[in-house]
């Protein structure tokens, strides 16, 4: 009975660190908490932000200007126009982003991450 738990539990683990993939981060650290504080480079093209909401779905569509250095791009999502507390919602190599509609007011901004530095962040924009 005991060998049958402890299966049950690795089982359990296992299937748990693979349910990693529901979060959109395309290949790269899916660990959205951490957040490197990368140096801001001044020289970095920073992407512009664009909004969209599907008429027949109600889905929010995030999409951004490609940039030609980088290495993947941070979308930061907040509850307040200036970020004071906010979270990071995707780490990778797309130019867009969706996600479900809300009735709560979220503001996006994008950033360029290249070479360990950063670019300035875009344009904000809310849904």
């Amino acid at each position: 009975m005991r060998i049958l738990k402890y299966f049950f539990l690795v089982f359990f683990l296992l299937l748990l660190s693979n349910c990693s993939e529901l979060i959109q981060t395309n290949g790269f650290s899916d660990d959205l908490n951490y957040r490197p504080n990368y140096p801001i480079s001044e020289t970095l093209q920073t992407p512009t932000l664009s909004f969209g909401i599907g008429i027949e779905t109600g889905e929010s569509f995030i999409h951004w200007t490609n940039v030609e250095s980088v290495d993947f791009y941070e979308l930061e999502k907040s509850y307040t126009e200036g970020f004071e507390s906010s979270w990071l919602i995707f780490r990778g190599s797309e130019i867009s982003f969706t996600e479900p509609g809300s009735l709560i007011r979220y503001y996006y901004r994008v950033r360029v991450i290249y070479n360990l530095s950063a670019s300035k962040w875009s344009n904000i924009v809310h849904n």
